[in-house]
């Protein structure tokens, strides 16, 4: 596991509710999140892997589940 130090910032409501949720809908901690953020910002490599594909998928999952919403209420 790569070495860690804590970071504590203030953040907007709007930005912590984004990530809260994008949290909830993917199973993913919000430092994971947050880390792949600052990854991209940065244009720094991520050590995964992942399938391309997925982050397309888990974004078409969350408007799904955001129409749900709004058709619920």
């Amino acid at each position: 596991m790569a070495q860690t130090k804590l970071l504590a910032i203030r953040c907007p409501i709007e930005l912590l509710e984004k990530i809260e949720q994008l949290s909830e809908t993917t199973g993913r901690s919000k430092t994971d999140i947050v880390i792949e953020g600052l990854r991209e910002f940065l244009d720094i490599p991520s050590g995964n892997r992942e399938i391309p594909e997925l982050a397309d998928i888990q974004q078409q999952i969350q408007e799904l589940d955001q129409r749900l919403k709004k058709l619920s209420a």
